[in-house]
């Protein structure tokens, strides 16, 4: 299988190091929007027909390198439509806590407001994120609500974006920090399970 990127260097070292690995396992691709084509390492392009490739990229450029992969014959694990429906998965899914999905603007109804005050009166911090995933955080009930609060001006700018608030969990921590998983699961099946960290648990020293 060939890992997809949307370039050869990127600034995040996280996304970097993928990369990296992808070259030295020689599985790496790069889509160049300008040329609508996809190369490997040395900049030549690549005849993907039939191959498997995984897209790696953020969401504002996926769409369009899973349309030029499967404009090239490629074959894609996962489809735009699968994509999107990952994406909204809280209409297909009932999460077992307090959860409201809305748009922006519902903030200016005010039977919307009354709904959110009487589900999250007796929260102290609420978890907001977009649905899109390009922001999170915690906020507190008193301020969404709030006319001339900072948190709803900023709303005003996005009255047709979708956003998840809940109720916030509580993690458990330890001496490598909170106590947090990502699990892929694939038609039921658990593929992989790791410890979701912010920084790298082991530093290796260079040999003399």
């Amino acid at each position: 299988m060939y890992y997809c990127f949307c370039a050869k260097k990127i600034s995040k070292e996280r996304v970097q190091r993928e990369i990296d690995r992808a070259i030295q396992e020689n599985s790496f691709l790069y889509y160049d929007s300008k040329k609508q084509e996809f190369l490997d390492e040395k900049d030549q392009v690549i005849d993907i027909t039939n191959c498997e490739v995984m897209p790696i990229s953020n969401v504002l450029q996926l769409k369009e390198m899973i349309v030029a992969l499967e404009k090239k014959g490629a074959k894609i694990p996962n489809t735009w439509e699968d994509l999107k429906k990952i994406e909204m998965w809280y209409q297909y899914i009932e999460p077992k806590r307090k959860m409201v999905a809305f748009q922006g603007a519902m903030l200016e109804d005010v039977a919307f407001k009354t709904y959110l005050l009487e589900l999250f009166l007796e929260e102290e911090e609420l978890f907001l994120k977009t649905v899109k995933k390009d922001f999170s955080g915690t906020v507190t009930l008193k301020d969404l609500l709030d006319q001339e609060s900072d948190l709803r001006k900023a709303f005003s700018y996005h009255a047709e974006d979708e956003f998840l608030l809940s109720k916030k969990v509580k993690l458990d921590q330890d001496e490598l920090g909170k106590k947090e998983y990502r699990i892929f699961v694939k038609e039921g099946e658990i593929l992989n399970i790791s410890r979701y960290l912010d920084r790298p648990i082991i530093k290796f020293q260079k040999l003399s």
